[in-house]
């Protein structure tokens, strides 16, 4: 398992309601064109209609995303920045079902709060604080003794 760290980065949260498939269309279309690269994408559809969208950005974009943003009809977004972004990853976690648990016990022992998760078979990336770095390393790598 290998774990990676990247500095600078910022989450954004985006609402829009009503939500459709054109919606989601129009806000990545836009960033495309504004050349905002986006990560860690999460996204679902509220009961109320309403389309939730969470991403990472790099924070040298963050200003241009929340401008391209806010051009969008009945688009809402807000963002966290100073964040650092966490990839842990490994074949190995085909095999290993606690990972997640692992990795969320690891983290809360130092009190740690996540900002994004996003999860597949072999890959867990995570945004947190950036001051809290050093003690998240720590504490992933005596985790999972790397």
């Amino acid at each position: 398992m290998s774990l990676y760290t990247e500095e600078n980065t910022a989450v954004l949260c985006v609402n829009c309601t009503p939500g459709s498939p054109s919606s989601l269309s129009a806000i990545f279309d836009a960033l495309s064109k504004g050349n905002v690269e986006i990560d860690l994408v999460q996204q679902c559809f509220l009961t109320d209609d309403t389309l939730a969208l969470s991403f990472c950005v790099a924070a040298e974009e963050l200003q241009r995303a929340l401008s391209i943003l806010k051009t969008l009809k009945d688009v809402k977004a807000n963002a966290e920045h100073g964040l650092t972004k966490f990839t842990l990853e490994g074949r190995s976690m085909l095999t290993h079902s606690n990972v997640t648990a692992k990795l969320f016990k690891a983290l809360s022992s130092e009190q740690i709060k996540t900002y994004l998760f996003s999860a597949s078979a072999t890959k867990i990336s995570f945004c947190i604080g950036k001051d809290d770095t050093t003690k998240a390393v720590k504490a992933i790598t005596e985790a999972f003794k790397l």
